[in-house]
This record gives C-alpha cells, structure tokens and sequence, in this order.
C-alpha cells in the first residue's frame, strides 16, 4: 500500500528559494503520479534520440567548464567502444582481462540504465521495457562522443560543437 505522504528535503533554510523548490517538486511529482495512472507508454525513435541528446547536452553543461582529467575520460571511452559481450564465444575460457573487460562492460551498462532512469523519471515518462531498453542503447552509442566533446574541452578546444545540433528537441 502507498503511504499517505511523501516527504523529501528542499535542500534550503531559506522561504524564498524553499517556495520555489517546493512548486518545481509538487510538478515533478504531480508528473509522475500521472504518469504511473497513465501506464507504460511506447517511446518514439525521434523521443529516443531526443532524450540522448538531452544527456549528450547536459553532461557538457555539467563538467565542461572543468572536465575531468584524460586518464578518466580515455577509460570511459575504452569501456564504452568495448565489443558486445555476445560476439565473444561462450566456450572461450576467459583469462583475467577478459573477465575485467566483461566487469566493466557491466559496470558501464549499469551506468547507461541509471542514465535512461534520471532522464525518463525528469520528464515525468513511465516508459515500457523496449523503450527503456532502446533509451539505454543509444545513451550508450553517445557516450564515446560525449567524452570524446569532454576531451577536446580538457585540451582547450572549446570550439561550437556542432553534433549537439543533430538532437531534435523534447519533446518534439
């Protein structure tokens, strides 16, 4: 059974920003209860791509004024351009790189489902599991150009990007 209340900090002591904060949470929240009455809804490709596209910007927006340092970005980029764990032969023995390729393969798509969450749970979106599904997928098919944007930055290019162009808007 559902609880009669939610309870979350508005992370302030002050009236003013505590007001505001509190009308952005009712939203969000009015949001997702209806979502929820709603059902499990299909996701457009374009809503799909759209919604990558919000990661791709706000991950630029997030660190691009300090991006993290190389060796991070080089590991992500590694990880997430890894060979799909099903063309590898079940009947291989693994040795021990292998088995960290395969870890951090999991650990990477983990990453990529928490990603698809936030964004869906943002925008007030109770997907269903093939949307999700394809959400996480082409999170994941950004990723390497996300960090690749993120490298050029830590290198001094801030030049426009113009991939960022390429995402239509959301919704659309």
């Amino acid at each position: 059974k559902v609880g009669e209340m939610v309870e979350i900090s508005l992370r302030t002591t002050d009236a003013r920003q505590a007001k505001v904060r509190h009308t952005a949470a009712m939203t969000g929240l009015n949001a997702h209860w209806q979502a929820l009455r709603d059902g499990p809804r299909r996701l457009t490709h374009r809503e799909v791509v759209a919604l990558a596209g919000r990661l791709y910007r706000m991950m630029l927006k997030e660190f691009g004024d300090d991006p993290p340092e190389k060796s991070t970005l080089e590991a992500e980029v590694r990880i997430s351009e890894l060979v799909p764990e099903s063309l590898v032969s079940s009947l291989m023995i693994p040795s021990k790189e292998m088995l960290a390729k395969r870890a951090a393969k999991h650990e990477f798509d983990g990453a990529m489902e928490r990603f698809a969450d936030a964004l869906l749970t943002a925008h007030g979106i109770f997907a269903d599991g093939d949307s999700r599904c394809r959400l996480k997928d082409e999170i994941a098919r950004q990723w390497p150009d996300i960090n690749r944007r993120l490298l050029s930055y830590r290198k001094g290019d801030y030049s426009p990007d113009p991939k960022q162009e390429q995402f239509p808007d959301f919704p659309p």
